[in-house]
């Protein structure tokens, strides 16, 4: 934990209140190193696993830290959040000094990635007063991963900060605050094979997402910033971890008449721990289309076959028909578990897409256990027709993308936070004015009109600060609260 101030006195925290600053060539270097080629993988600091044991939040200097954890999503749909974060650090911690709403303000970055795709499923920076909470947002590296379900591993991040560090807040009575930045929700069960291996913890079982968060709301006041955004910006998003992996690999994600395309993770590949899963299809006319005959006459081919020849670090195949090439009539779809090796009995979690001339009719996920395997324990996906020019429905388009629906994702986050907790704005820069409006209503120093003038104060702009204002009129309706009451989450 840092032992300095990022802000030496009041003075310049109060200039810093009103600054920003431009992201520099030297931020967030290791994440243009691994761009360039270099080896992918978490810092060790930001590796929660940290060999000295649990971080102990307290010192000599800051016997009364106020703990400030950052979750953000670095994935490919909410990535550059973290770019607004950096740039709004001197204004946040300036106007948390200046206006004095917390005593030692500690920050945390937790890099929120999808544990069940992702090398970096989680990053956790030590908690730091000073200059070293720059230092570990430069070690961030924002994968832009993402398993494109609609969840990210949110609950695996809280269920960390719950249970990997030592609080004295919790022997003092006290809270520190949880700001989670994301636009999308958690997966509803914390792993047990995650908690191991990412985590360094023995967790027997899987456990609820609710007790996760139940654990959390006991150490922090927690809040989601729910940035907006486009159906357009959201189904690029989900696109893109696929469609990385597919062309990666040679395969073709675009300008197809059908598109099946699969992707999951190795267990351990580094250990021989791995699953071969493999994509069928059959045509019209019976052809058969898997790794044993991946092309047909009719213009389907399997293009890319993962862990058959060749072992890939994130496994993807895809059968496809390039534009104009599919016949019309009936197509069959199903997934076989072909074989896992390795001695340790885990399951598989796939991801699966299915397109038809330009529309997503069918996506999802399934798990095969770590005893299935061959033709018998196959997952039939479904029969789908085709027809050259022909929309299936005005709304199949948009099915494949509904867990990304901001609607779907806050009544997902109500069954882990009070409704008024889940703050809304349009883009992460308002999120900042909106985590400082939240701490000072939190904390009895303002009024949402009193922390409305100050934004005035500090030239925000009018747009901002009606995006602020309504991000926090029901938190603020609401008072300050000691407990939850139970009706909130209904």
């Amino acid at each position: 934990m840092g032992y300095g101030n990022y802000h030496e006195d009041v003075e310049s925290a109060r200039e810093a209140m009103r600054s920003t600053r431009a992201v520099s060539a030297g931020m967030f270097a290791r994440n243009e190193q691994i761009a360039h080629g270099g080896q992918q993988g978490i810092h060790p600091m930001l590796d929660i696993r940290r060999p000295n044991g649990k971080q102990v939040l307290s010192s000599e200097q800051h016997p009364y830290p106020t703990p400030l954890a950052l979750f953000m999503d670095v994935t490919s749909s909410r990535g550059p959040d973290s770019l607004a974060l950096y740039q709004a650090v001197p204004a946040l911690l300036g106007s948390l000094r200046s206006l004095d709403l917390v005593s030692s303000p500690q920050i945390a970055w937790i890099g929120v990635g999808d544990a069940k795709s992702d090398v970096a499923g989680i990053q956790f920076s030590p908690f730091e007063s000073d200059a070293r909470i720059d230092q570990w947002l430069k070690e961030l590296w924002l994968e832009g991963g993402g398993g494109g379900t609609g969840e990210e591993s949110y609950e695996l991040c809280a269920y960390a900060a719950g249970h990997c560090i030592q609080y004295c807040t919790e022997e003092q009575g006290r809270k520190g605050y949880a700001f989670i930045f994301g636009d999308e929700a958690p997966y509803p069960t914390v792993s047990a094979y995650e908690v191991r291996t990412f985590l360094g913890l023995d967790l027997a079982e899987d456990v609820p997402t609710e007790q996760a968060f139940e654990r959390l709301r006991k150490l922090f006041h927690v809040f989601l910033i729910q940035p907006r955004a486009t159906a357009a910006e959201r189904k690029e998003a989900i696109d893109s971890e696929l469609q990385k992996r597919l062309e990666a690999e040679g395969g073709q994600f675009r300008e197809v008449d059908i598109r099946f395309t699969m992707r999951w993770d190795n267990l351990d590949l580094r250990n021989g721990e791995y699953w071969d899963v493999d994509l069928h299809a059959k045509t019209p006319a019976g052809k058969h289309i898997y790794y044993g005959d991946r092309r047909s006459e009719e213009g389907g081919y399997l293009d890319v076959d993962a862990n058959a020849e060749r072992l890939m670090e994130k496994p993807v195949e895809n059968i496809r028909w390039a534009k104009g090439a599919a016949r019309e009539g009936e197509y069959e779809f199903w997934i076989v578990p072909y074989s896992r090796k390795g001695s340790t009995p885990h399951p598989v979690e796939v991801y699966y897409e299915l397109e038809i001339n330009g529309e997503l009719v069918k996506s999802g996920t399934h798990t095969f256990t770590a005893y299935q395997s061959g033709e018998a324990d196959r997952f039939f996906v479904g029969k789908y027709r085709f027809a050259s020019g022909a929309r299936r429905n005005a709304n199949a388009a948009t099915d494949g993308y509904a867990a990304y629906d901001e609607t779907v994702v806050r009544d997902k986050w109500r069954r882990y936070l009070p409704a008024a907790n889940i703050l809304q704005v349009q883009d992460a820069a308002t999120g900042v004015e909106a985590m400082l409006g939240a701490i000072a209503i939190q904390e009895g120093k303002m009024s949402l009109d009193e922390f409305m003038d100050v934004l005035v104060d500090r030239e925000v702009p009018p747009e901002r600060r009606a995006d602020v204002q309504t991000a926090l009129t029901e938190f603020a309706r609401g008072g300050v609260v000691a407990s939850v009451p139970a009706a909130l989450f209904t």
